[in-house]
């Protein structure tokens, strides 16, 4: 990949523009800020732009993309953070409708051992059968309660490489805290699971869509304007949750791996309910 960025700096020094922005897109096809580099350079050049510096603009957006392309090959790691609790914690949180909750939905110590689906196994096996399913290495990062600055420093930079696990049962205020920093696009994915049972609750349904409500004040608009399904939310089946999660692997981090296996992305019919 180094090769082919250089390749693209190099046009662009020699003010191959276009060359550089075809070279890029065959390459990055999905990345959402290059589809908008590309479109302002041809709608601008065939306006016939009175802004002089028009395409030095251009220029300097698309090398300051092609920066962050060089950073994402150098990180190559794929950081999947969830944010969950123990039983007891969400027992509080909850309060009386909790009783409403599956038994085993919550270990009593691990929050790696929530259980987003009904019948399913706890969230850490789910991604480990996920990931020796389709051979993806995930970072995993569990969260719960209070962190300190470095952590969120660590989300704040590495966004772009960042699907986001959601409980919405797990959210108190330090909780939301950690969750409202994925609500942006930056994000690469968010994915909160919510199982079918919770809406035989009205209790745990208000507490859920509640939290929501409060949590994505901003995706929750970006999707229903633009139907983004890299960010999905309360969903039921853990069925929905490995194809909305190997959707945004194809989209957003596997790039080389297209190239290789002649875009598999094309392979796969995906069908979001």
């Amino acid at each position: 990949m180094f090769e082919i960025l250089d390749l693209a700096k190099e046009r662009i020094r020699f003010g191959e523009i276009e060359n550089a922005i075809e070279l890029l897109t065959e390459n990055y096809p999905f990345d959402r800020q290059l589809i908008t580099i590309s479109s302002d350079f041809y709608h601008d050049g065939q306006a016939n732009n009175s802004d002089p510096n028009w395409l030095a603009k251009i220029r300097d957006r698309l090398l300051t993309l092609i920066d962050v392309f060089y950073k994402d090959a150098v990180d190559d790691k794929i950081y999947c953070y969830i944010i969950a609790s123990v039983k007891s914690k969400v027992r509080t949180i909850v309060g009386v409708p909790f009783e409403k909750v599956e038994p085993d939905r919550y270990d009593d110590f691990e929050k790696e051992k929530w259980k987003p689906f009904t019948k399913e196994s706890n969230i850490q096996e789910i991604l480990r059968r996920f990931k020796e399913s389709h051979g993806y290495q995930l970072e995993e990062k569990y969260l719960d309660g209070v962190q300190d600055d470095r952590v969120f420093a660590e989300i704040d930079d590495n966004k772009r490489r960042i699907i986001a696990i959601i409980d919405l049962l797990s959210q108190d205020s330090d909780n939301k805290d950690i969750s409202k920093r994925f609500d942006t696009e930056e994000t690469a994915g968010v994915l909160a699971p919510t199982c079918i049972t919770f809406y035989s609750s009205s209790e745990l349904t208000k507490i859920v869509d509640s939290n929501f409500d409060s949590i994505f004040k901003t995706l929750k608009i970006k999707v229903s304007q633009k139907g983004l399904p890299y960010y999905h939310f309360k969903f039921n089946h853990v069925e929905q949750f490995n194809q909305h999660l190997l959707y945004i692997l194809l989209e957003k981090f596997t790039v080389k791996k297209q190239i290789e296996t002649n875009s598999p992305i094309r392979k796969h019919k995906f069908r979001f309910n």
